[in-house]
């Protein structure tokens, strides 16, 4: 074997080694439009929403999320600057047990509070600490459910009135739904008080006005799940009439989502969706159904429940665009649905439209992935949407929040192995996208690591090259055996190798695995019309490469022959188009 050939296969091997044990990756691919690429924040090892709350100012970020380590079981804390950079990193001093739900709410003097379960089974209470503006504990924690009973589901948010909380107990006899308050110091102000009976899953926001509006699932009978909306009289705390949004089935191979409420200036919106984990009569496991409701607000009667309908496209087609946040494009979420939509969460408050955030399903010829969109609704209908998150692997558990400036903040779960989650941020703020925008180390090592597996993905192409290669072969041995001449400085030679590739071409496109023209790298990109030319000019484009490469080899040696121009042909061509679609058709 030639040096310089073992001298590569060095090289290569020593880059998937280095790329393969460089652990994490710091930054994920650029999404689209307005969004920062994301970075690796930290680990969890529960595959729940992490706590997200930027300042108001969007100089500073909080986040929080629930971990088991070998030390025992402890709430994680992070800040980041205003450029995405760690500005604190710890565990936080606190006595916990198997955390979940995690909060981090504005105490409305910079400091926060931070809520989240611990227990397991009947003993899971909710607790309540107050943090200072550098995730410092002032006080705290404490048992603020304070019922004796479990509390299985809560949602929290800052108000006009302090935190207000409603939680549930989703036990068959004791169901129901409560309603706390605390102060901005964390402490109890109002203590849990039942307000909706047999009802489980609550979530809510308040409005500008101070009005709170709720959502939450009630179950006449097994397998049925009514989404139900209700407004919360904060002084009284009454609920008024429920009115029914939606309904569904809910098999036992399922997984309900939500519902979640958001606020845009004039409408709420309810958002739910339920996941297969098995297949049915009717159903395919690991797909998603996501619905929504939305109405104006004070006339819930006004509604009725569609689907929300994100296409699958991994490029989608943007176009200019303007409203409450700071986007400049959104594509349409007509042509198509993703089979796979779901996790939704809304940016907490209200503004002049309501920002979603959903993991959905893209899929082309490489397979399929799990993104992040971020789909923003104004009126009845959805306005349209971004991709706010991509990566190699699935992006899940979404949590979307925005600052005072109109800016999105944006934190996902990756899966990273068994019970292993990596924890990545992103945003739309100019100096995060900067930022975490310029070339670095690891841009440069999955470079390389890229260009390596497709030439892997390339080589591991090369036997179906034999196959295409071997009738033209054939015919040139037995013309060469017929009439005993192959140079080509005679006319007879020079028609038999036009012959051979005549063959060669009829039985590429013949043997080639189905798919090979859709895969031309790029299409994607492209309008309609030019992209049916390009799919016919690019193999066309490396056939006459392959062309001139023997018209350079019959010019320049002197001696031509057959055999070889035909190998050099062969070969040139094969290996452009390997280098060229491999990526498409192996992903």
């Amino acid at each position: 074997m030639p040096r310089i050939v073992r001298v590569a296969m060095l090289a290569a091997l020593t880059v998937l080694l280095v790329a393969g044990c460089a652990g994490t990756p710091a930054r994920s691919p650029q999404p689209g439009p307005d969004w920062s690429r994301g970075t690796h924040v930290g680990e969890s090892s529960v595959n729940g929403a992490i706590a997200l709350c930027p300042q108001a100012d969007g100089r500073a970020v909080h986040l929080a999320w629930a971990e088991a380590t070998e030390e025992g079981d402890r709430i994680h804390y992070a800040q980041l600057d205003s450029q995405a950079r760690p500005s604190a990193d710890r565990a936080l001093p606190i006595a916990v047990r198997s955390p979940l739900q995690v909060y981090l709410l504005p105490d409305g003097a910079g400091g926060l509070i931070l809520c989240y379960l611990s227990g397991i089974g009947e003993s899971r209470r909710l607790y309540a600490a107050h943090l200072d503006a550098e995730g410092a504990l002032l006080s705290g924690p404490e048992e603020v459910s304070q019922t004796g009973l479990a509390v299985d589901e809560y949602a929290a948010r800052a108000t006009d009135r302090g935190i207000d909380i409603f939680w549930s107990n989703n036990g068959y006899h004791t169901r129901g739904i409560y309603h706390l308050r605390l102060d901005p110091a964390g402490r109890v102000l109002a203590p849990s008080k039942l307000v909706i009976e047999k009802g489980i899953s609550p979530h809510f926001q308040a409005d500008r006005s101070g009005r709170l509006h709720l959502t939450w699932v009630y179950e006449p009978g097994y397998g049925e799940e009514h989404i139900l909306y209700a407004e919360f009289d904060s002084e009284r705390r009454e609920t008024s009439q429920p009115t029914l949004l939606g309904r569904f089935a809910l098999s036992p191979s399922a997984t309900r989502f939500g519902p979640v409420l958001g606020l845009s200036r004039e409408q709420v919106h309810v958002v739910w969706a339920w996941q297969h984990l098995a297949s049915g009569s009717t159903t395919t496991a690991g797909e998603a159904e996501c619905r929504y409701a939305s109405f104006p607000i004070g006339d819930p009667g006004a509604t009725h429940e569609r689907p929300l309908a994100v296409p699958p496209a991994p490029r989608p087609r943007y176009a200019p665009a303007s409203g409450a946040f700071a986007y400049s494009e959104l594509a349409p979420l007509g042509g198509g649905t993703s089979a796979l939509i779901y996790m939704p969460g809304f940016a907490p408050g209200q503004h002049d439209e309501a920002a979603l955030a959903v993991s959905y399903a893209v899929s082309d010829r490489s397979g399929s992935s799990m993104r992040v969109g971020a789909v923003y609704l104004e009126g009845d209908e959805p306005k349209g949407y971004q991709a706010a998150a991509a990566g190699s692997r699935a992006a899940v558990r979404p949590v979307l929040a925005a600052d005072g400036t109109g800016q999105l903040h944006l934190a996902w779960l990756q899966p990273a192995g068994f019970r292993r989650y990596h924890v990545y941020y992103a945003s739309t703020a100019p100096e995060a996208r900067t930022a975490l925008g310029r070339a670095g180390s690891d841009d440069v090592l999955a470079a390389v690591y890229g260009a390596a597996w497709l030439l892997a993905r390339a080589a591991s192409m090369l036997p179906i090259a034999i196959v295409w290669l071997f009738l033209p072969f054939v015919w040139l041995i037995i013309y060469l055996f017929a009439r005993i001449e192959g140079e080509l400085s005679r006319r007879g030679p020079r028609i038999a190798l036009g012959v051979a590739i005549a063959l060669y071409i009829i039985s590429k496109f013949f043997i080639f695995p189905s798919g090979f023209v859709e895969a031309a790298p790029l299409v994607d990109l492209l309008p309609a019309a030019a992209a049916g030319v390009y799919l016919l000019a690019l193999p066309a484009a490396i056939l006459a490469v392959a062309g001139i490469a023997v018209w350079l080899y019959a010019r320049r040696r002197e001696g031509a022959t057959l055999l070889m121009a035909y190998l050099i042909f062969g070969l040139t061509d094969s290996v452009l188009t390997f280098l060229v679609y491999a990526h498409g058709i192996y992903g």
